[in-house]
């Protein structure tokens, strides 16, 4: 009898739990349409409003730029964080 009442109970949760993870895809996915503006997440409105103003390229001084890639690498990426950073290079 006990084996029944354990399997119920954890077959109960397993119900809970696909029933929660569910809903939460679902909601995840909802996009709630307003006033010709569709928010994803209607909590935080203060970020539905788009300026309309136009992105000016910040030029990079020359000095400043990474030196170009050597002969067979394909990718450099530059770590600055921890103690030195780092830089890992990924060849061709």
């Amino acid at each position: 009898m006990k084996n029944s009442s354990t399997s119920k109970s954890k077959q109960s949760k397993v119900t809970y739990v696909l029933v929660m993870t569910t809903m939460l895809f679902i909601s995840s996915i909802v996009t709630i349409n307003t006033s010709n503006t569709a928010i994803a997440n209607p909590i935080n409105r203060q970020n539905t409003t788009i300026k309309k103003t136009k992105i000016q390229p910040t030029p990079i001084p020359q000095a400043e730029l990474p030196a170009p890639l050597e002969k067979g690498i394909l990718f450099r990426e530059t770590s600055a964080g921890g103690i030195t950073g780092a830089v890992y290079k990924k060849k061709g």
